[in-house]
């Protein structure tokens, strides 16, 4: 297998319009592919190897952030025990209640922002 070099993040400042650009679902045939598994393996590079805030941590990181727009995102998953990024393809969002949590989060696509 060739070594997977972590792909630049791309910030608002270098192209907004792409960032706000919907991502494409991705059809069955295209994720059995080599191609996309690869995506998914640069994907888990970039964001293991990505320039966080003094004192915060990559939390996730979609394949649009890499200039990629299709439906796909990884996130931590918190509960693992390890720095454990799960792979999320063509998810749907679906609201289960009205529970709230409030704290502080940041994107690597806005650096030196929090809130």
């Amino acid at each position: 297998m060739a070594k997977v070099e972590p792909k630049h993040i791309i910030t608002i400042d270098e192209d907004e319009k792409l960032l706000r650009t919907p991502s494409k679902e991705v059809p069955l045939k295209e994720i059995q592919s080599a191609e996309f598994q690869n995506l998914l393996d640069v994907l888990q590079v970039s964001v293991r190897n990505s320039a966080v805030q003094t004192g915060w941590e990559a939390a996730g990181l979609s394949a649009v952030q890499i200039g990629t727009p299709k439906a796909v995102f990884l996130a931590l998953d918190v509960n693992a025990g390890t720095r454990l990024f799960r792979e999320y393809i063509n998810p749907k969002m679906k609201l289960l209640g009205n529970a709230t949590e409030t704290g502080l989060e940041g994107c690597l696509s806005i650096p030196d922002f929090s809130g």
